[in-house]
């Protein structure tokens, strides 16, 4: 199925991105969205529609409802994931 078919039906559930270690001196991940993610309608696979392949081969996936509360909160997925491993 194409990404222009997937944009036209319902939201994905999740977004997909690359994550670089850091360059120079940052402390940072690099972090770029690069693509969504859709459930099958028999919930026992996933469709990933991807607009460019990771360098290092490393895809972070976050569900869309993560990146909503990120761009509220102003937090990148890097600092969730994070704030979620030093919780445990």
């Amino acid at each position: 199925m194409s990404s222009e078919a997937k944009s036209q039906g319902p939201k994905p559930t999740h977004i997909a991105y690359e994550v670089r270690d850091p360059e120079h001196n940052s402390r940072e991940p690099l972090i770029s969205r690069i693509g969504a993610v859709w459930p099958h309608k028999d919930g026992e696979g996933y469709d990933v529609i991807l607009n460019s392949n990771p360098v290092n081969g490393r895809v972070m996936l976050r569900t869309a409802r993560d990146r909503l509360e990120d761009a509220k909160s102003g937090e990148r997925p890097a600092d969730r994931r994070d704030r979620d491993e030093r919780g445990r």
